[in-house]
């Protein structure tokens, strides 16, 4: 089973009409607290939002990946690669990034904290790490990134993850930008979005992913 944010908002939806019943349908069961998807008992609203802030993540890749200053050009090869390690390491980048926190001082981190200035891994609010540490460094995701797409998904362990939950972050390549598309204006207006009751980006030219 492929679970995306749209499918997930949609079973929310459909879960706050119809609060005293059951539903039938099979998705619905990633929605459980103990279900392999959502490991450590993410609630949706939880879901959709760390979802949105990958989302953010490219959107700032896109808009800053000519500029030297930023960690950008960094940042895209743990996208294209997310199974690449530095010599020795064990985790890969990209999920040294899932778990990283920004204001640290490793490279992850302060990637995040140029994406995400103003907000911190504390608080009533707190966003950060994106994944339990605990749970990636266990190995209980397998992170793959589609440049084919622009909705990613999460699957059940099969035979082809370990056993592991399946994250798959659609990374598709940056379109020309314009009014046919995604303008830049939008993607900035994207990436500094803070609305927490707004989990999808203004253009389906920006990814988005479910995780």
């Amino acid at each position: 089973m492929a679970l995306t944010i749209r499918s997930l908002l949609k079973v929310n939806d459909n879960l706050s009409k119809n609060a005293e019943k059951t539903p039938s349908f099979g998705v619905a069961e990633g929605l459980r607290a103990d279900h392999p998807h959502f490991v450590g008992g993410l609630g949706v609203d939880a879901i959709c939002s760390r979802a949105k802030l990958i989302s953010q993540i490219i959107a700032y890749i896109w808009l800053n990946i000519e500029k030297p200053e930023t960690l950008a050009k960094e940042a895209i090869k743990w996208f294209k690669d997310p199974t690449l390690c530095a010599e020795g390491e064990g985790l890969s980048h990209f999920s040294k990034l899932m778990i990283a926190i920004p204001g640290d001082s490793d490279n992850y981190s302060k990637f995040l904290k140029e994406v995400f200035p103003d907000l911190t891994s504390g608080g009533p609010n707190q966003k950060f790490p994106l994944f339990n540490p605990q749970d990636v460094e266990n190995g209980k995701f397998l992170f793959k990134t589609d440049p084919s797409i622009y909705e990613g998904h999460i699957q059940d362990p099969d035979l082809y993850s370990d056993g592991r939950v399946k994250v798959v972050i659609a990374f598709p390549p940056c379109p020309k930008l314009g009014l046919l598309t995604v303008t830049e204006d939008e993607l900035r207006e994207w990436v500094e979005n803070r609305n927490d009751d707004i989990f999808l980006p203004p253009s389906p030219y920006c990814p988005t992913c479910c995780c």
